[in-house]
């Protein structure tokens, strides 16, 4: 028995390609700002390391 691959049509392979660019491009946009979020992430946890670290010397 032979099997058969369906190929969808072209007009939905079209808009599945179109879908998926513009899923690239609004995560190519957000990158940036989770770059920043992270960043600022890890300073605020070094600033709350610090003032623990702080605390515990003053002790």
């Amino acid at each position: 028995m032979q099997s058969v691959i369906k190929i969808p049509p072209t007009a939905e392979i079209r808009k599945n390609l179109a879908a998926a660019k513009a899923e690239a491009r609004y995560l190519r946009r957000l990158l940036p700002i989770a770059q920043q979020q992270e960043e600022a992430a890890r300073l605020r946890a070094e600033a709350v390391e610090k003032q623990l670290t702080g605390e515990r010397g003053q002790g």
